[in-house]
């Protein structure tokens, strides 16, 4: 069996805005080995993209704890955690996230800028995974140049610059029409299936059930059997 990658606790999300507090997570235990393809799906509003955030690194719980290849990770310091996300997590979004002032190729350098990796290998990785994602033609365009099918295979190569073990993937295909999905959804099961990358997928859509390996029900933030 497979390693653990991710564990988490008695996780909870509580917002303190307005009159009554609101639990967005209300106890979350969820285990995710290596190199599953995991779908949570649910509604809007059910609480999936809070967990991904908090599985990511990018948000603290209210209370339980994240376990990241047995480290125990609710309390790092910032920086510790934005290193863990750095090397380990690749994160792709519903709205891209590209800077439009950067080039397709600098757009998926960017995450090495960040860990100081600008040498030539950064930039020999980078020309292969615009190949992988089939837009090497398009490496000396603007982001804003490209259509939304394009944007996100972008957004996958820079999610992967790293190498990363973990790629966490927030309704990936929601501003997508049908062929841009299809093409972006085989994409990412094809990490999954030759590259060994553990997915985790965020979405209300049924249809991507047949891509996972296993799938877990979120509903107003509780997860269900």
């Amino acid at each position: 069996m497979s390693k653990l990658i991710i564990q988490t606790r008695e996780l909870w999300k509580i917002y303190l805005g307005g009159t009554d507090p609101v639990s967005a997570l209300q106890g979350i235990n969820l285990e995710v080995r290596e190199g599953e393809f995991l779908l949570v799906r649910g509604p809007s509003g059910s609480g999936k993209s809070t967990l991904l955030k908090i599985m990511g690194l990018l948000d603290l719980p209210s209370k339980g704890t994240i376990i990241m290849d047995g480290l125990e990770t609710s309390k790092l310091r910032e920086t510790a955690r934005a290193k863990i996300r750095n090397q380990k997590i690749g994160f792709v979004f519903q709205s891209f996230n590209l800077i439009p002032e950067l080039t397709v190729f600098e757009n998926v350098m960017l995450p090495t800028w960040i860990n100081n990796r600008q040498n030539i290998n950064a930039k020999e990785e980078t020309s292969s995974l615009l190949k992988t994602v089939g837009l090497e033609e398009k490496a000396h365009n603007y982001a804003n140049e490209l259509s939304g099918g394009q944007m996100q295979r972008v957004a996958i190569a820079r999610a992967l610059i790293n190498n990363p073990s973990i790629v966490l993937a927030d309704e990936p295909t929601g501003n997508l029409d049908s062929k841009s999905s299809l093409q972006v959804m085989n994409l990412i099961k094809r990490l999954n299936e030759e590259n060994g990358q553990t997915i985790i997928l965020i979405s209300h859509d049924s249809e991507q059930e047949r891509n996972a390996t296993r799938v877990v029900n979120l509903i107003d933030g509780k997860l269900q059997n």
